[in-house]
C-alpha cells in the first residue's frame, strides 16, 4: 500500500509591487475585501487554481 502524504509550507515573504490602484480599488469594490494584500493573495490563488490546475 502506497500512502501520499502532502506537507505544504507557507512562507510568507514581503514584497514591493507596482499595481494599478484603480484595479485594486475595483477588485475590493467588487468582493468586499478590505486590504490590498488580500485582493493580492486572492488574485494569485484564482490564477493558480484557472491556468495551473494540474500543478496543485
Amino acid at each position: 500500500m502506497c500512502i501520499i502524504i502532502h506537507i505544504r509550507r507557507c512562507i510568507i515573504m514581503q514584497t514591493n509591487i507596482v499595481i494599478d490602484d484603480k484595479l485594486i480599488e475595483e477588485a475590493m469594490k467588487i468582493t468586499g475585501i478590505k486590504t490590498k494584500e488580500e485582493i493580492v493573495n486572492i488574485a494569485l490563488l484564482l490564477s493558480k487554481c484557472c491556468l495551473f490546475p494540474c500543478l496543485d
